[in-house]
């Protein structure tokens, strides 16, 4: 991978010399999902390119200055040893110049629709690799078109690796695909709450609840983990920055084996007022697991923090009480 990365950062500098260029291009959140599906897939269709005459680049849709910003990812990447500096960026590279030359060939991965800085590009576009709802106008037989609704575009790009290409896949590869495991990004940015002989821990993850579900076996690590590390539930909060609409949503989770801690945290967390959280229900079907959509997005992890802490200083259920209900339940 790393060869191959060299390769495609040796030739920004010399287009000029390519007739056909193909690019890769994420959407412009450039989250983790988008990041690694933007050079796995480039990976992949330069295996299969045996044309001397064209270039395969993926290229990370932000600009340079601002991927420190995207800690996860940096985070990922380096821990896969991709080196950063051998990465495309977008500004380091003229897309609409290319495409007025009519040698750019473009592959959206991870977003169906061009944002409206980039709609100049949209007659390039050859190929889509997609997992949310279909939003883009029909570009006729010139535009392969993979989008399924499954909670990872890293899914559907391991089932074409798996299908066209199986020999590339080496321990890197698998890593980038499969590899930030649900202990990681419960660690990564982690706050514990402790009082009255509980432990609730407050995880802040990037992205969506939908794409913690897309985990294999995730009942199974949650279970795992608050077991390990003696918690007594977590209360999960994702948020998502979109910058192209320059919204940020939020979304939060309860998750306790223990029926009745789930029940007085969830309540706790719907009773807030001043600011009132603004939860609606939603339904993912995990285990232990109750999810909503946290409509006052003003309200961070130092908003639901206290409401954590005054449960813990303020509940009349004792640890011994609630783990007897637990096992009444079964």
């Amino acid at each position: 991978m790393e060869s191959f990365l060299r390769n495609c950062k040796s030739y920004v500098g010399c287009l000029n010399y390519f007739p056909e260029i193909h690019v890769v291009l994420g959407n412009e959140s450039c989250d983790l999902d988008s990041a690694v599906t933007s050079i796995v897939t480039a990976f992949l269709l330069c295996q299969r390119k045996s044309e001397l005459e064209c270039v395969v680049l993926p290229v990370l849709n932000v600009v340079r200055k601002d991927f420190r910003l995207r800690t996860e990812v940096t985070f990922f990447l380096q821990k896969t040893n991709i080196p950063l500096d051998l990465l495309i960026f977008k500004d380091e590279i003229d897309l609409e110049k290319l495409a007025k030359e009519k040698k750019l060939y473009l592959t959206l991965v991870d977003h169906n629709i061009l944002s409206a800085d980039q709609q100049c590009l949209e007659e390039a576009v050859v190929r889509v690799i997609d997992h949310h709802k279909l939003e883009c106008r029909d570009r006729g037989v010139r535009c392969d078109m993979t989008v399924e609704m499954v909670g990872s575009c890293c899914t559907l790009v391991a089932e074409k690796m798996f299908t066209m290409c199986p020999s590339v896949i080496d321990q890197q590869v698998a890593m980038l695909l499969y590899g930030l495991t649900i202990e990681e990004m419960l660690r990564k940015d982690l706050k514990v709450v402790e009082g009255n002989k509980f432990r609730i821990a407050m995880p802040s993850i990037s992205g969506f609840l939908e794409d913690l579900k897309a985990k294999p076996k995730l009942s199974i690590a949650l279970e795992e983990y608050i077991t390990k590390n003696n918690y007594h539930g977590l209360v999960i909060m994702t948020i998502h920055h979109n910058t192209e609409t320059q919204k940020v949503q939020r979304q939060i989770a309860v998750y306790s084996p223990n029926p009745v801690i789930k029940e007085q945290l969830v309540n706790t967390l719907k009773g807030a007022q001043e600011p009132g959280l603004e939860l609606e229900p939603l339904n993912l079907g995990i285990s232990y697991l109750m999810s909503f959509n946290q409509r006052n997005i003003a309200a961070s992890r130092k908003v639901v923090l206290p409401l954590v802490r005054s449960f813990i200083q303020e509940s009349h259920v004792s640890i011994h009480s609630a783990e007897v209900c637990f096992r009444n339940s079964y």
